[in-house]
C-alpha cells in the first residue's frame, strides 16, 4: 500500500518537474530588442569622399535577468552591399543612427564580432553595422538584422529585428528610402 502510494507520488513530482521544463523552453519571451530604432536611418559621406563603407549604431537591450550569448547573426534584406560586418561594444549604448567610419564609432572602445559575444543582462550594447556599397552603386542598404541566441535549458531562440539602414555615395542622398529609388 505504502508502495503505491511512493510510486503515485514520485510519478506526480517528475510530471510536475517536467511540465515547468517544458513551460521555461516553450515560453515565448524575447528578451533582446532595438531600443530608439523608429523607420529607418541613412546616411552617406559628403564628396570628394569616395568612402564605400560606413558603419551605423543600433542599440540592443538584454531585458532579461540573464546574459545572453549569440550563437548566429546576419542582416536580412540586403541591396547593393557588398559586405555587411557585425560588430558590437558590449554593455554600452553608444545611440542609434550614429553614422562614421567605423574607427570614429568604436573610438578607443573594445568592439567584438556579434556572433559569439554576450550581450549582459539588463543593459545595452551596441551594434555597429558596418556596410559596403557594391563597387559603382550609389546606394545600398538592409531591412534589419537576425540573431540567434542561446536560450533556457540549452535552447536556441531566432530573433529578426527591423532597423533599415541605408548608405549612398556622396551627391546621392535623395536615394536614402527602403526602395533605394526616388
Amino acid at each position: 500500500m505504502h508502495g503505491g502510494r511512493i510510486v503515485i507520488i514520485g510519478a506526480s513530482a517528475l510530471a510536475v518537474m517536467a511540465a515547468a521544463g517544458a513551460g521555461v523552453v516553450a515560453w515565448p519571451s524575447e528578451p533582446l530588442r532595438l531600443d530608439d530604432i523608429s523607420g529607418g536611418a541613412c546616411a552617406g559621406f559628403e564628396a570628394p569622399d569616395l568612402t564605400r563603407t560606413m558603419t551605423v549604431t543600433v542599440p540592443l537591450r538584454n531585458t532579461s535577468g540573464h546574459d545572453r550569448t549569440v550563437l548566429g547573426a546576419r542582416a536580412t534584406g540586403e541591396l547593393r552591399t557588398s559586405r555587411v560586418r557585425l560588430r558590437v561594444v558590449t554593455g554600452t549604448d553608444l545611440g542609434p543612427n550614429g553614422f562614421g567610419t567605423y574607427a570614429a564609432m568604436v573610438h578607443g572602445r573594445r568592439a567584438t564580432a556579434l556572433p559569439g559575444s554576450v550581450l549582459p543582462a539588463h543593459s545595452t550594447s551596441t551594434v555597429l553595422v558596418t556596410i559596403t556599397r557594391e563597387r559603382g552603386a550609389d546606394f545600398a542598404s538592409i531591412e534589419g538584422l537576425s540573431l540567434s541566441y542561446a536560450g533556457p535549458l540549452g535552447t536556441v531562440r531566432d530573433a529578426t529585428f527591423d532597423a533599415w539602414l541605408g548608405v549612398t555615395a556622396p551627391g546621392s542622398i535623395m536615394r536614402c528610402h527602403p526602395t533605394g529609388s526616388q
